[in-house]
């Protein structure tokens, strides 16, 4: 396997309180520094989010922390997004469970680039994979109500970064054929 790429992660950071989920995600990121296998020393990680920190503006960031093969990490940092509804479409094409790329988060974003071509009149598009589970979408964080997909035979996968957090009413009559 070639390590011509990168892993990586975004991290809310909000004053005063700090990174969001700090632990979470720097275990997510020694997780998948140990399955490729990256060199990660997480203290040096967390010292370098804590000193980026420093110099943040007083106001939301999300930091994004790349991490090479080599163990170099590089923090960037841009303005958050206010959360808003979207219009989302489903893929036309399933992607593969056992794709690694999809179970962490990695440069190589083929999949994430090219499905939304084909769907410019939503936000944002919602892949699947083999099972008929929802994987992730390709822009932004998906919302949803698990039991309404449960209702219509729809699981959520373990290919990607989910998060259930609140409803998402419009895909329901595309993910049915209703």
């Amino acid at each position: 396997m070639s390590n011509e790429f990168a892993i990586y992660d975004a991290l809310l950071w909000e004053p005063p309180e700090g990174y969001f989920l700090l632990d979470y995600h720097l275990r997510r990121l020694e997780q998948s520094a140990v399955h490729f296998p990256f060199a990660l020393e997480v203290t040096t990680a967390r010292k370098m989010l804590l000193d980026y920190a420093q110099q943040l503006p007083t106001k939301p960031r999300k930091v994004r922390l790349d991490l090479a093969a080599t163990g170099v990490l590089v923090l960037r940092d841009e303005n958050v997004k206010p959360s808003t509804p979207a219009a989302v479409a489903l893929s036309e094409e399933a992607v593969h469970s056992n794709d690694e790329f999809l179970h962490h988060r990695t440069t190589p974003r083929e999949v994430y680039e090219r499905v939304p071509w084909a769907h410019p009149e939503v936000q944002d598009v919602l892949l699947w994979n083999e099972r008929r589970e929802i994987t992730e979408t390709c822009r932004v964080g998906l919302q949803a109500e698990v039991f309404r997909a449960a209702e219509v035979g729809w699981k959520f996968g373990s290919a990607g970064s989910f998060r259930v957090v609140t409803p998402l009413h419009p895909i329901w009559r595309r993910l049915t054929g209703g």
